[in-house]
């Protein structure tokens, strides 16, 4: 069986346990690292057929025209501003986030922030 090349850029989890779990019937190869600038994307996902990435990496047009086999990219977050959808759209890419990612630890930093009365 070929195996199925994922990416994992900026992520701030201790760990893949959850995705490797998910995805062992796959034979999958895994490229992990920060995605911090252009060429850093380019060189672990530009053969990788799924991202999941943070917020970190931007997936500007540029990149995207490099990730030549990508088919997903899959944002540990809400939103996916630091993807360029007309670029991603163009090459049939499909752009995935995750809406409820860490609104508990979000909430839970934010209501000691607020000012007492």
């Amino acid at each position: 069986m070929e195996r199925r090349r994922v990416a994992v850029l900026g992520l701030r989890a201790p760990s893949l346990d959850i995705e490797q779990e998910g995805l062992r019937e796959f034979a999958v190869e895994w490229a992990v690292a920060p995605g911090a600038t252009p060429e850093e994307i380019i060189a672990h996902a530009g053969s990788a057929e799924v991202v999941l990435c943070g917020s970190a990496p931007r997936f500007t047009a540029e990149v995207i025209d490099q990730l030549a086999r990508c088919r997903a990219i899959i944002r540990y977050g809400i939103g996916v501003d630091s993807v360029d959808l007309e670029a991603a759209t163009r090459r049939g890419i499909w752009e995935v986030n995750v809406p409820g990612y860490r609104i508990d630890e979000v909430s839970s930093f934010a209501l000691p922030l607020l000012p007492a009365r």
